[in-house]
């Protein structure tokens, strides 16, 4: 059992650990998706 807790306990510092590097990454994808709905909206406004 007490293996079973700290494989556990790697697990979600491992998860955690990825999803703090993958924050950064999330975020730009997010705003550069955002800017590229905002272009096509004014190419399609222009034509």
């Amino acid at each position: 059992m007490n293996t079973k807790v700290l494989f556990v306990k790697k697990a979600l510092k491992s998860i955690a650990c990825a999803t703090l590097s993958l924050l950064p990454a999330l975020s730009r994808a997010v705003t550069e998706l955002r800017s590229l709905s905002a272009a096509r909206l004014k190419a399609g406004k222009s034509f």
